[in-house]
């Protein structure tokens, strides 16, 4: 997820799909939220908008329309960077 972004998110559901692989969920791993290509600066929990404009409700509604649901990973007690919002803010 480091590298991913609405628009690639939503081919690959699309592609799941037309490929007729059945998922049940469609999970964003670690790496969605501002963190420089490196998953392990958690702690700023908000969504990366640089690469999810639209936040990830974009590409969960999108898998939803596919009947497809999604799952987003955090961890809420994890500070990985001392310049997260949750180290300037604990």
């Amino acid at each position: 997820m480091t590298k991913a972004d609405e628009a690639c998110q939503k081919m690959f559901v699309d592609r799941y799909v037309e490929e007729k692989i059945k998922i049940d969920y469609w999970w964003m791993d670690a790496g969605w939220y501002p963190c420089n290509g490196d998953w392990g600066q958690t702690g700023t929990w908000e969504v990366d908008k640089t690469r999810f404009p639209n936040g990830l409700r974009a590409v969960s509604d999108h898998a939803r329309e596919k009947g497809i649901k999604t799952i987003v990973w955090f961890e809420p007690e994890r500070i990985g960077s001392k310049d997260s919002w949750l180290a300037k803010n604990s």
